[in-house]
């Protein structure tokens, strides 16, 4: 499965993306200051997107301006600096951020980790901005001549250092899975490296004024450019929403910075005048006195776990969100009850199944080994032929089942065992559902095949329909009388009483779908994606996170 990342945003030109939660201690190097911290003064406010955006802007000076619900972690603006500050990145979920200066000094904030800089170093060209890497345990600087400095776990995939270029770089984007990037120009050439599609440019257009900047699409298929006027430039997947080209401008823009969903961006000015287009003003710093010019912002990247699962409270007000590296997010009414998101995973999290009464729930992972929080059962990990790709809960009382991809099902803590599909089958399984009234359960297959076992009825599947994309979960109506499915490109098949046409199609924002639950009334469910990000139906509402 490629892990896609929701892309962050572009500060000078740097586009961030959207990273797994990192930890350490918070330091700097590149000033007069050699290491500064500030992990100790400030609490970590994990955000998990569910719109509006919120965003940080960054001066030349170091000083961090936030709006919406970003929250600030400290910043340069009282230091003295060798060089002046070129552009910054988020960690993800609102817990910490980088500047970079001109000479590539780095200073660390929140949770954001110092893996190394070019501040000590002679460099041929200035350093005009930096992104990090998918899990946040690195980062990218990129110089005007296009030089690239990795750090941490940031890979080197080229760079236009040794290339006679037109027009100097001005900024960088990397891919949604950290293993390509994207340099631009400030004539608008695009330069691409690794895994990072190109789609386009303004190399060979003659453009009113030069570009600045430019920001990734959250799939990574397309992106946009921005100039020192305001006119953007969409390329791939990228959708045009608006410029500030044809308007009077008190001072130029500077970067930019792409929504979470990518139906938006926002434009910065240099006195800090915000420019929305798709996208939430949340305010700005134009008309503000400020000791320095603004050199570019940060959009606040979600809580960016890739999830894998999700369990609802049995009232409904609440559910967990689970994630491959073992991260429980809890929302609404759900109560925390560990993780093991700071353990030493040696297979992925593939499942999530809640306690009866809610106080509790196991996760799993792909080589079948079960852990249990709260009020929930020890014990009953599997060693299967297979890769386990699901759990369900017994509903009316102890236990658990676990199916792998080749439909052999393990009850385990007193669920009773109802029977495994046993034999060659015509497609992988790829979830389970346990029968609200006990003693049965559903298996889907990634063609959307159905098998039934115990109480459990049979509703209709799309196994002889054809299906664009596989099935990937599956969720039981309250009265066992019904289930809704659905595929990774969002689209919910309903049968038995299950309610909604065929197929309900939810746009996932260019993601693939972790998982279905329904509602208690069963008159709706969640659908979540990798971001995650939630989409309802029916009577289903979001609930904010709980963590």
């Amino acid at each position: 499965m490629k892990r896609f990342g929701r892309i962050g945003a572009l500060i000078t030109g740097v586009m961030v993306a959207c990273l797994f939660l990192p930890a350490g201690v918070a330091t700097a190097a590149g000033a007069t200051l050699t290491h500064h911290s500030s992990r100790s003064h400030h609490a970590v406010h994990p955000h998990v997107y569910q719109g509006p955006d919120s965003y940080w802007l960054v001066a030349s000076d170091g000083g961090v301006f936030s709006y919406g619900d970003a929250a600030f972690y400290g910043s340069a603006g009282a230091l003295h600096l060798n060089a002046p500050i070129v552009g910054m990145a988020p960690t993800p979920g609102d817990a910490g951020y980088w500047l970079v200066a001109s000479d590539g000094g780095i200073f660390s904030y929140g949770d954001a980790q110092f893996y190394g800089s070019t501040g000590g170093i002679h460099l041929n060209q200035p350093i005009v901005g930096m992104a990090a890497t998918p899990d946040g345990r690195g980062y990218w600087l990129v110089a005007s001549d296009g030089g690239i400095f990795a750090f941490g776990d940031a890979g080197f995939y080229g760079s236009t250092g040794a290339i006679h270029l037109n027009q100097p770089i001005v900024g960088m984007a990397p891919t949604p899975n950290g293993q390509g990037y994207w340099l631009v120009a400030a004539d608008g050439g695009i330069f691409a490296f690794g895994d990072a599609g190109f789609y386009g440019s303004t190399g060979s257009i003659h453009l009113n004024q030069p570009v600045v900047g430019m920001a990734a699409t959250p799939n990574g298929q397309g992106y946009w450019l921005v100039a020192s006027d305001g006119g953007i430039f969409a390329f791939g997947d990228a959708g045009f929403d608006g410029s500030t080209g044809a308007i009077h401008l008190n001072q130029p823009i500077v970067g930019m910075g792409a929504t979470n969903d990518g139906r938006g961006y926002y434009l910065v000015a240099s006195d800090g005048g915000i420019f929305a287009f798709g996208a939430t003003f949340q305010g700005s710093a134009g008309g503000s006195p400020r000791n320095a010019p603004i050199v570019g912002m940060a959009v606040v990247p979600p809580l960016a776990t890739i999830a894998t699962g999700i369990a609802r409270t049995p009232d409904g007000h609440g559910y967990w969100v689970l994630g491959d590296g073992g991260q429980v997010l809890p929302f609404g009414n759900a109560g925390y009850y560990g993780s093991l998101a700071n353990d030493q995973l040696t297979s992925p999290i593939v499942g999530i199944a809640a306690t009866h009464d809610g106080n509790g729930y196991w996760l799993v992972d792909q080589a079948g080994q079960v852990t249990p929080f709260g009020d929930a059962s020890p014990g009953g990990s599997v060693s299967p032929p297979a890769r386990i790709v699901g759990i369900a809960a017994n509903p009316i009382g102890s236990g658990f089942w676990l199916v792998d991809a080749a439909g052999d099902v393990y009850a385990r803590d007193g669920a009773p065992g109802e029977g495994s599909i046993g034999g060659p089958v015509d497609s992988l399984v790829a979830g389970i559902a346990a029968d609200p009234k006990g003693g049965g359960y559903w298996l889907v297959g990634s063609d959307g095949g159905i098998h039934s076992f115990g109480d459990a009825g049979f509703f209709g599947s799309t196994g002889g329909i054809g299906i664009d994309s596989p099935m990937v979960g599956i969720t039981a109506t309250p009265d066992g009388r019904g289930y809704w499915m659905t595929t990774l490109d969002g689209s919910v098949y309903a049968f038995g009483d299950a309610t909604g046409g065929h197929p309900q199609h939810h746009d996932l924002n260019g993601l693939g779908a972790a998982g279905i639950v329904s509602t208690p009334s069963g008159f709706g469910y969640w659908l979540v994606n990798w971001a995650p990000a939630f989409f309802t139906f029916g009577n289903a509402v979001t609930y904010p996170y709980a963590g």
